[in-house]
């Protein structure tokens, strides 16, 4: 029997997360979380493979939410920034956090970070 992934969206723009629903839902299991706090719950509790994860959030802003991720949930899962905050430094302590990629949303529509985020998937499966 196939399982497919489980992605989780943590994006407190709930018509983003609508367009990035309807788009991923085919081909995986979409959970949804509308601020940092709310979104670490829900990925100790269902442990996703894939997040796309925005930045500027309330509660608990995408670095915190990546930095515990990585630290103490789900150390292996592909985590996909998609923020508006384009400054070099907001990229590089992304990364440096453990993200696998960081997408500024003025250049990816959600048909976009989808594909993306397949190739990623895929990439890092033959890289293990």
């Amino acid at each position: 029997m196939y399982t497919q992934l489980k992605l989780l969206i943590v994006e407190d723009n709930k018509e983003l997360v609508d367009m990035y629903r309807d788009i991923f839902k085919d081909d995986f299991d979409v959970y949804v979380s509308y601020d940092g706090e709310e979104g670490l719950i829900k990925a100790s509790n269902i442990l996703p493979d894939i997040v796309v994860l925005d930045i500027e959030m309330p509660k608990m802003n995408g670095f915190e939410v990546l930095k515990a991720l990585r630290e103490n949930i789900q150390p292996d899962a592909l985590v996909v920034i998609v923020s508006n905050r384009s400054e070099d430094e907001s990229v590089k302590k992304g990364m440096d956090l453990g993200a696998d990629d960081y997408l500024l949303k003025a250049n990816h529509d959600p048909e976009s970070v989808f594909r993306h985020v397949k190739k990623m998937y895929h990439k890092k499966q033959l890289e293990a």
